[in-house]
């Protein structure tokens, strides 16, 4: 269980960016920047594309008014930690750049609502702050996990992804369709260890072609990468 512990961390810390979802965006008039936003149920990301010769800031630098993002007080959602921030230069943000959010659901969690501030100069001159009102419905991350067998350990990968906030299918390799695989944000398929699950080779490496990222799990996992045509897979030595 150890490897597929491993797996699911690994799978958990990717799984903001893997489930974040686009945002409604209220308009601005400041032509030179364009601005979206996604969110996951635990991040609010905001991507700032700034025209070239124009900047923003990421920090009160003595003029020019950082961006901000001010949660609703009335949304399913509350800041969970600090704003991170991008890269600048003495407080300077140019090009495309990426502000981050952790949050938490405190209600029913499908009510995100937040007011985003940001105020863009040249060298010459400053907009005044633009106001945009971003809002929607993050969704858990949707995970198919593919087992030889429903048992015991599929049990405790559910009970596992589950409890730390994603949205769970289990299948098996007989039955597992690519459909299915395209329904989820990601696929787990899992196997046992050496020696054990012989009977699903031929299955494993029928696999079926989807889009959506696999992560692979032990011996049969590495098969079943291979059969798709992925040149380098980790795994033990």
């Amino acid at each position: 269980m150890f490897l597929v512990r491993t797996a699911l961390c690994l799978l958990l810390a990717c799984a903001s960016a893997a489930a974040q979802m686009s945002l409604w965006s209220s308009d601005h008039e400041i032509r030179e920047v364009a601005l979206t936003a996604k969110a996951s149920p635990e991040v609010l990301v905001v991507e700032l594309q700034i025209a070239d010769g124009w900047h923003a800031y990421s920090r009160d630098v003595g003029g020019g008014n950082p961006v901000k993002i001010e949660l609703a007080e009335d949304c399913d959602f509350a800041a969970a930690g600090e704003l991170k921030l991008p890269e600048a230069h003495e407080g300077a943000v140019t090009g495309k750049a990426r502000w981050e959010l952790p949050i938490k659901a405190s209600g029913d969690g499908d009510d995100l609502r937040a007011v985003v501030w940001f105020q863009i100069c040249d060298e010459l001159e400053c907009y005044a702050p633009a106001r945009v009102d971003v809002a929607g419905n993050p969704q858990p991350m949707s995970v198919l996990v593919v087992v030889d067998q429903k048992d015991d350990r599929s049990q405790r990968i559910d009970d596992f992804l589950v409890a730390n906030g994603c949205k769970v299918s289990v299948t098996t390799y007989d039955d597992v369709k690519a459909e299915q695989c395209e329904q989820h944000d990601l696929v787990l398929a899992d196997s046992k260890l050496f020696g054990k699950g012989k009977r699903v080779r031929k299955q494993v490496l029928a696999f079926p072609k989807t889009t959506t990222p696999i992560i692979a799990v032990g011996f049969y996992g590495t098969e079943l990468i291979e059969a798709h045509g992925v040149a380098m897979t980790s795994g033990y030595i």
